[in-house]
């Protein structure tokens, strides 16, 4: 009797196999029979106008995850690094530049873009013509358009667009692009702004998700309070009592009332020897661990610090950082911000009032700092300044006139340090060192001819 060959199809073995990675015939993991492998990535459905409106509106942290980064980008204003700075700021402040372009972004972040129209006095006779950059006389407002009140003419993804169309109650308006100032949404791929008209896309098309599971979790917090304490009564005879179609079920109410009436005012409970009073209390342990996941995501997605976002001080946050290292992270990242996104608006509007002030040459500034000393952190940096500028007093290097004037001549301490000459005094004895040997580290000296003579 000859023996059975079990023949394997190891085509279908090898076929049910992934070809870049670990897998296991056993356990099924990395072969299409692997859980992980029916695991899709779908696209969400879009937020609506009324809705991302109506999210910054009504829900408290969608506005803080809006306002936080705009408010910080523009909280400390500039530094103007020219001989009429004082002037500039002065109009900045009239103009009341930096709450418009704070408002601005705000309206982008929450719409997917913002456009400001400036009411610029030059001359021209439309809006349509570019701005007579020779002819300004003054910026006499600022209008803002959200999102759905304004779209690029003829948008196309490989050229910059040339003008504007503002949707007005009495029509649409034709505008140039030197009349306005443009602040873009959340960042998307080309093709997608394609499909948004050129627009960008609101944070809440990512952060929607991390928003809902935060404020839904929180929200179930209290539904579980409420029960977090059942009240059960064990009452002897409630069948029979119940069964009694007449007058069964008053008297059971009337004894659950004088029961609770009981404990209202006595604070006791007063019962029959057979029936049974008792208080059963849900388990709440880990509720907060539960919580806190909640908002860690919601801190790693939206780039703000637990700190600022949540108004708490991490114990162990993400990464094991503390809050201060948290906030200096976040600093760096709003300094990022500050010089892509917004150091081209400013640059625009500050060349326009340095036309009003008949100022055309390049206008330097700097963002203020965002990150504020304590006053004990502040002393102790002071301390330290002032050791070492003892030391320049000492050796020379330093006039008391020029370290007064370096501290505290401007309106605010400074650790910049000026001196008055335009060159440090240099000590002839070095001379006639020139230069060191790369082998051996020890100076070559240049004699001079006398030198050598006497030699």
């Amino acid at each position: 009797m000859s023996k059975k060959t079990k023949v394997i199809n190891t085509r279908k073995t090898y076929n049910s196999l992934r070809n870049d990675g670990f897998s296991n015939v056993i356990t099924s993991v990395g072969t299409n029979k692997d859980k992980r492998s029916n695991f899709y990535f779908y696209p969400n459905r879009v937020k609506h106008q009324q809705e991302v409106q109506a999210l910054y509106r009504h829900s408290g942290i969608a506005k803080k995850l809006v306002n936080i980064i705009p408010n910080e980008m523009t909280r400390e204003g500039i530094d103007i690094n020219t001989d009429n700075s004082d002037e500039f700021i002065k109009i900045i402040k009239r103009l009341r530049l930096f709450p418009i372009l704070n408002k601005a972004m705000k309206e982008a972040r929450v719409t997917g873009s913002c456009l400001v129209v400036m009411g610029i006095s030059d001359g021209s006779e439309t809006l349509e013509e570019p701005v007579n950059f020779n002819n300004i006389s003054d910026i006499e407002s600022f209008a803002l358009y959200d999102r759905y009140s304004f779209q690029f003419e003829n948008y196309q993804s490989n050229t910059e667009t040339k003008y504007y169309q503002v949707f007005t109650q009495k029509g649409n308006q034709k505008i140039h692009k030197s009349r306005c100032l443009y602040f873009d949404g959340e960042e998307v791929t080309t093709s997608q702004r394609l499909l948004n008209n050129g627009h960008g896309d609101s944070i809440f098309e990512c952060l929607f998700d991390g928003i809902q599971n935060y404020q839904t979790g929180h929200d179930l917090i209290s539904t579980i309070m409420q029960d977090v304490i059942t009240k059960v009564l064990l009452m002897d005879g409630l069948n029979e009592a119940l069964a009694d179609e007449q007058d069964g079920e008053k008297k059971v109410i009337k004894k659950l009332e004088l029961i609770e009436e009981a404990i209202s005012v006595v604070n006791a409970v007063v019962l029959d020897s057979k029936d049974q009073y008792v208080k059963n209390t849900t388990n709440l342990t880990g509720l907060d661990k539960t919580i806190e996941i909640l908002e860690k995501r919601l801190v790693a997605e939206s780039n703000i610090p637990q700190t600022l976002l949540l108004g708490q001080n991490p114990q162990s946050s993400i990464g094991g950082q503390s809050g201060s290292s948290q906030e200096k992270d976040f600093y760096n990242f709003i300094s990022q911000n500050q010089e892509n996104y917004l150091r081209p608006i400013l640059e625009k509007v500050l060349s326009y009032i340095g036309a009003m002030l008949n100022y055309f040459d390049e206008i330097p500034f700097i963002y203020r700092s965002l990150w504020q000393e304590d006053n004990k952190t502040k002393a102790e940096t002071r301390n330290k300044q002032a050791d070492t500028d003892k030391k320049y007093l000492d050796m020379g290097v330093l006039t008391e006139q020029e370290i007064r004037s370096s501290r505290f001549g401007d309106k605010e301490y400074s650790y910049e340090t000026y001196i008055e000459s335009d060159e440090l005094p240099v000590d002839s004895s070095f001379d006639n060192i020139n230069t060191f040997d790369d082998k051996s580290n020890i100076p070559n000296i240049n004699y001079s001819e006398k030198d050598n003579a006497s030699k």
